[in-house]
């Protein structure tokens, strides 16, 4: 990748000794590259270049882009990813992106109502959408500012993004077709470079065999808006739904009618409800356990709900056959086996396309807890210790790693669960007291709740082990100015 690079360089680490990052990796989200997604600028703040995103400096508001995990080992959703490739194709062309994709993508597929520019005239800001966010209220200057054109930047149209959809499928269905990629290299992106336990990734695209129908798609979050689009390979059919929200549910739900009223082929699977008896009920509720996930199994006003112990909200379980179980949003059966070595239960998730078993959770022992459900509890002093003891006996348990625990901080920070947020943050504090990072997410998180005092002490310690982190320093600076 660094091959291509001009303006600026992807910084080696010790991820990338054995392996460089390829074009490959980042547009298959393979490259083991961080930063998950961008927040977006309010309209009233300074926006920066995209070599200062790329570097994490101010007034970026985000971390330095880099190689945090092995290329190639995992998929990893990274739009920190995508704006190496924006910076890629200018660098490479000399040209700057609104008009590579302009002449590349938008003019010759008459896309005639997108763009990437951000800088919107009065007659575009007349007819563009303004975000709301999930309590219903106004995004501040109605929308965000994205330097990131390649992950965030696109105004477009539900019209526009069917136009590019239809483009793929008529790529791969007719030889001759001359508007756009290549019928080899669109074969490519459709075909799965790297998966995870949620799916598979081609090259921009999520790709879903659902018993040998093919569809591919794509989804995206910006603050006050959520998008998703898919569509058939070979057959056609497709939908694109955009929202000025981010309430993915109501989304699924078009999906949902759109295949069952036009008869997609095998998109949803359709059940019949069937009654559950009462002792089956009995005999399914409780915590299940798979490598540091918890999930639950509960019974309320007579109906079977399931929830993943992190989420606010629960969703109804179903019951379709003797023996298996669906959610409403999930694809996936659930069944409910016994476990061979022992007297409990194992929940399982099943493919539903060959029947094979996707992950397996344990039955817990109502009387054990792990640590993270002393942190839901409010207790934080039994939290640190099941963390320090749990570290202790297995240090690369995947919910005692650094990156894991801030990465659930930073989960409650979103959803604005604060106190949760801060007290994640301190166990990372305190079992890794010498990274910078965990002093600094811990900052980040007494800002946004007016502990300044805090944050300036934290974003303090921080700088004294990365004093290179000119974001943090100029954090620090304003903070200090605004006492």
């Amino acid at each position: 990748m660094n091959s291509y690079l001009k303006s600026w360089k992807l910084p080696d680490s010790e991820f990338t000794k054995e392996e460089k990052v390829t074009i490959k990796n980042l547009l298959s989200h393979s490259a083991g590259v961080n930063v998950h997604d961008f927040q977006g600028y309010s309209t009233d703040v300074p926006v920066p270049t995209l070599i200062e995103v790329l570097n994490g400096t101010h007034p970026a508001n985000s971390n330095p882009i880099i190689v945090d995990k092995v290329p190639n080992e995992n998929l990893w959703i990274s739009a920190g990813g995508y704006t190496i490739i924006q910076q890629m194709m200018m660098d490479v062309q000399g040209k700057k992106f609104p008009e590579l994709m302009n002449e590349l993508v938008l003019h010759p597929l008459e896309m005639n109502n997108s763009r990437f520019n951000q800088s919107l005239s009065t007659e575009q800001l007349k007819v563009a959408a303004t975000g709301y966010l999930r309590d219903g209220s106004m995004v501040k200057g109605k929308r965000h500012i994205y330097p990131e054109l390649a992950s965030n930047g696109l105004w477009t149209t539900a019209e526009d993004l069917a136009k590019f959809i239809i483009n793929i499928q008529q790529i791969l269905k007719d030889n001759n077709h001359n508007k756009g990629l290549s019928k080899d290299i669109t074969e490519l992106m459709l075909t799965p470079s790297s998966k995870n336990r949620y799916g598979q990734y081609g090259l921009g695209f999520s790709i879903y065999n659902k018993k040998d129908e093919v569809y591919f798609e794509h989804h995206g979050w910006s603050t006050g808006f959520y998008s998703r689009m898919t569509a058939h390979r070979d057959k056609g059919y497709g939908v694109v739904v955009l929202t000025n929200t981010p309430l993915p549910a109501f989304v699924f739900e078009v999906f949902r009618s759109v295949a069952l009223a036009y008869e997609w082929d095998n998109y949803f699977p359709v059940h019949k409800k069937m009654e559950i008896e009462q002792s089956l009920v009995d005999k399914i509720t409780g915590r299940y356990l798979a490598n540091g996930r918890i999930v639950e199994v509960i019974q309320k006003d007579n109906q079977l709900l399931y929830k993943n112990i992190l989420d606010l909200k629960a969703e109804e379980l179903i019951k379709v056959s003797d023996s298996s179980f669906v959610r409403r949003n999930a694809s996936r059966l659930m069944q409910f086996k016994p476990n061979s070595e022992n007297e409990t239960l194992n929940l399982l998730y099943v493919n539903s396309n060959d029947g094979t078993t996707v992950s397996t959770f344990v039955k817990m022992d109502v009387d054990k807890k792990e640590p993270v459900e002393f942190l839901l509890e409010g207790d934080f002093d039994k939290a640190l210790n099941a963390y320090i003891a749990l570290k202790e006996h297995d240090p690369i348990h995947p919910t005692v790693t650094e990156d894991y625990l801030n990465d659930l901080g930073y989960r409650f920070f979103r959803e604005d669960r604060m106190k949760l947020s801060q007290d994640v943050f301190k166990v990372n504090i305190m079992l890794y007291p010498d990274s910078f990072k965990v002093y600094e997410s811990y900052a980040e998180a007494c800002v946004k709740i007016g502990e300044i005092d805090l944050a300036i002490k934290n974003y303090t310690k921080s700088l004294e082990l990365n004093p290179q982190n000119n974001r943090t320093e100029h954090t620090l600076k304003e903070l200090q100015k605004s006492q």
